[in-house]
């Protein structure tokens, strides 16, 4: 089968093949290997010099990208109503190749297409694509429904509205996305996820009669690189700008639209992640990189009103062959940079998720590991980063520009930069929440707690209602140029903290293996007001609210059957004997709503597998 490239455009099908209307020519062969200058200049987080972030040791590239590209040029119309976003004159690229054949597109530029209904770029099984530029008024980037084994290389969005580098419908794999940069990604109409907070509550098409949006959670997604199946090659690739997040790893339980049918249920949720190697993402707003998440593949109904697509919970346990009866393959994550994103530089939930390699610096969070559950439900897995850096604040101390409020002194020098979130923040590197987290071999530099800011190498997730492993482990860690009083903070009530009084809030727990954190060798930092983990032996740190304590810990999860809800479940209901014998506490009521218990104990015994049989039971 040959390949056919339909161009969509109001136009004759003279130009069709040079990708320019019939009224324009097309800028002659020889006027190739420009250079055009992209300036960003409503990046939240300008960077004001061109050199090494501050001597910190994180690589960044220079204020403006720099895309060198090839091809035959046609110049924009010059009466297209730009000033629409959604432009009426609009049109769409469609290629289709055989199934036997690979073709190269080389050189295509995209201006100014795309509709409320459709994408500028679409195949079905798209041919590997080198040096295309896409321009300032797209609605989606490069996107739709890619197969697999399709490669992207050399392509440039910016500016597009919703999601930039996109697979839609969950079976996309084995495709690769290499040397690809995406700037300014805006909010879109298309998708749910696609939508901004004032779009989710106003386009309810699909949704069933009598749905209030929740945008934070049913919307609000639009990403640089969404991927909807984690077997794909990210290589070399940069993320900037978005109004949301730079890479998301989004799941479809169920393949959706053209693709439905194609592999079965959860499928994608076990399925190994591709290689996703020295990539960074830098002035996201949401995160630099997800993976997280999944998307409805059901349509609304009475019982769940929101429409199909929205954002829905999902957990990732990736296995061989995405069984799991075989064994678990851990998602690799190598060399990633993170900088500049003003909530998290990276949120990852997993199943065994790895990182090694990899900076963070100038986030609102660096990175936050979490598990599938109360207790993992993938058993046996846990999430690590080893080798790697963080950097609470650089010397790149950014811009201040007229939209950008957020603007006060930094904690190593005083002098004035951007921050992340809000000028009293708390600022983490490493956000300790759920486990088994492992973090070994890390530095952590310029961490330094300013008055009525609170400031830490590690700190632990803010209104936290979950858990805490006490097999959260930490080794041969580092610090440079970070006060002792800023190496670790567990919390205090007050803005950001609230009220510390949930469960995840109390049960807040890490294990010093070496003692490079509390310089007490096989120690255990508990809050220091947990008093069913402290004992007479612990010793407080007022400046890290917190307490270092030896001892042997473990966690326990129950379901118990409650009539009302209560504030703290640690010491109520039940009992543990030094024998792991359950001593039953009466209240409970079988006909009433489950309320699941996560505690933390404390046990003098050295034999902890012996609670593993109690998991999840009464």
């Amino acid at each position: 089968m040959g390949r056919r490239m339909i161009f969509t455009y109001p136009c004759s099908a003279t130009n069709i093949l040079s990708g320019c209307p019939a009224d324009q020519e097309p800028v002659p062969t020889s006027a190739v290997k420009e250079k055009w200058l992209i300036s960003t200049p409503q990046l939240s987080f300008m960077q004001n010099d061109a050199s090494p972030l501050g001597g910190e040791g994180v690589y960044r590239p220079s204020p403006q990208a720099v895309v060198w590209w090839q091809h035959p040029l046609c110049s924009p119309d010059d009466n297209f109503p730009r000033t629409s976003l959604l432009g009426a004159r609009s049109g769409s690229l469609r290629i289709y190749a055989g199934p036997h054949r690979l073709h190269q597109y080389p050189s295509i530029l995209v201006v100014a297409t795309g509709s409320k209904v459709d994408m500028p770029c679409c195949s079905a099984t798209l041919a590997p694509l080198a040096y295309s530029f896409t321009e300032e008024d797209i609605i989606v980037d490069f996107p739709c429904m890619i197969q697999e084994d399709i490669d992207v290389k050399d392509v440039v969005g910016y500016k597009t509205l919703g999601h930039c580098f996109f697979t839609e419908d969950g079976p996309e794999e084995r495709n690769t996305f290499h040397h690809c940069l995406g700037l300014m990604v805006r909010a879109g109409t298309l998708l749910p996820s696609d939508r901004n907070s004032k779009m989710c509550r106003t386009i309810t098409d699909g949704a069933y009669p009598g749905y209030v949006a929740n945008p934070r959670q049913d919307c609000s997604a639009s990403s640089t690189f969404w991927i909807a199946n984690p077997n794909n090659n990210l290589i070399n690739c940069a993320a900037a700008g978005s109004e949301e997040t730079g890479f998301w790893f989004i799941f479809h339980h169920v393949p959706t639209g053209a693709s439905e049918g194609l592999y079965s249920p959860g499928h994608t949720e076990h399925t190994p992640m591709g290689q996703f190697t020295n990539n960074r993402a830098h002035s996201n707003y949401r995160a630099g990189m997800i993976l997280d998440n999944g998307v409805k593949t059901t349509e609304a109904n009475d019982k769940d009103k929101r429409p199909l697509l929205s954002l829905i919970g999902a957990r990732y346990s990736p296995h061989q062959d995405a069984d799991l009866f075989k064994p678990r393959v851990p998602a690799i994550i190598s060399h990633f940079i993170a900088y500049k994103n003003q909530d998290h530089g990276a949120w990852l939930r997993g199943g065994d998720v790895w990182l090694d390699g990899c900076q963070f610096a100038d986030n609102g969070i660096g990175l936050t590991l979490a598990s599938g559950g109360t207790f993992p439900d993938d058993d046996g897995s846990h999430q690590q980063v080893k080798n790697s850096l963080f950097v609470g604040e650089s010397g790149n101390r950014g811009m201040l520009l007229p939209d950008n409020n957020i603007w006060g002194p930094g904690g190593s020098d005083f002098s004035s930069r951007t921050l992340p979130r809000g000028i009293d923040f708390p600022i983490r590197g490493m956000q300790i929440y759920d486990g088994p987290v492992n973090v070994q071999n890390c530095t952590f530099r310029k961490f330094a707690a300013l008055h009525g800011r609170h400031t830490s190498a590690f700190g632990f997730r803010l209104n936290n209602s979950w858990q805490s492993c006490p097999k959260n482990y930490v080794t041969n860690i580092t610090f440079d140029q970070v006060p002792i009083t800023s190496r670790v903070f567990f919390g205090e009530p007050g803005p950001w903290f609230n009220k510390m009084q949930m469960d995840g809030d109390k049960t807040t727990i890490f294990h010093d293996i070496d003692g490079s954190v509390s310089e007490y060798p096989g120690a255990f930092l508990v809050k220091e007001d947990n008093w069913l983990l402290r004992h007479p032996d612990c010793i407080d740190v007022p400046d890290w609210k917190a307490a270092i304590c030896s001892g042997h810990y473990a966690q326990l999860s129950l379901e118990h059957f409650l009539e009302i809800k209560v504030e703290s479940y640690i010491t109520r209901f039940f009992h543990i004997k030094e024998d792991f014998a359950f001593v039953e506490i009466p209240g409970g009521a079988p006909d009433h709503s489950i309320q699941v218990i996560s505690v933390t104990l404390c046990v003098e015994t050295s034999n902890l597998a012996a609670l593993h049989s109690y998991k999840n039971t009464v």
